[in-house]
C-alpha cells in the first residue's frame, strides 16, 4: 500500500525563487527524493543553481528551453534532463502555451528554498561559493544518517 497519493494542487503550494509556480502532490516527499510539478507560462525565468541537489526536468506537456551552465537544450513533451548540483539553470518557454513538467530532486528541495541561488548570469561555481556547498552537504550527509538511524530502530 503507498504511503500517500494524491493529484497535482490546482493552487501553487510554492513559487520558487525563479519565479516558476510550484504544485504539490498532497504527499510527503521521500526521504531521498521530491516530486513536484512546475507550471511555465511563456516567457524567461531566471538564472539559479541548487547547491546539494540533482534535478532531473521531465516534460509532461509543452515545451521548454533549459540553459544549464549558458548551454541551451530544448525540452519537447516527453524530454528529461539532468541537471547536477552546482549548475546554473534557466528555464523559458517560447510558445504561446503553458508547459508543465516535473521537477524530481535528490535530496528532496527544501521548503526554505535554501538551496537555490538565483544568478545574474550563468556562470561556474566559484570559489566562494564552496564553503556554503561544504556546509549544506554536511548537514545533509547528517540528515541522511538521522534517517537511516530512525528506519533502523524502526526495525529493532
Amino acid at each position: 500500500m503507498p504511503a500517500g497519493s494524491a493529484p497535482v494542487s490546482r493552487q501553487p503550494v510554492a513559487i520558487a525563487p525563479d519565479g516558476i509556480a510550484i504544485h504539490g502532490f498532497g504527499v510527503p516527499p521521500a526521504w531521498l527524493v521530491s516530486v513536484v510539478e512546475g507550471r511555465i507560462p511563456p516567457g524567461e525565468f531566471g538564472i539559479h543553481r541548487h547547491l546539494t541537489l540533482d534535478q532531473y526536468t521531465y516534460v509532461i506537456e509543452g515545451a521548454v528551453i533549459a540553459t544549464t551552465d549558458g548551454t541551451e537544450t530544448a525540452l519537447p513533451a516527453g524530454g528529461l534532463l539532468l541537471t547536477v548540483a552546482g549548475e546554473s539553470l534557466q528555464f523559458a518557454n517560447r510558445t504561446e502555451s503553458e508547459a508543465r513538467v516535473l521537477f524530481i530532486c535528490a535530496p528532496p528541495y527544501p521548503a526554505d528554498d535554501s538551496d537555490t541561488v538565483t544568478l545574474p548570469a550563468h556562470r561556474p561555481l566559484p570559489p566562494e561559493e564552496y564553503v556554503a556547498v561544504r556546509q549544506r552537504l554536511l548537514a545533509l550527509r547528517a540528515a541522511i544518517i538521522a534517517a537511516i538511524d530512525a528506519r533502523l530502530a524502526a526495525l529493532d
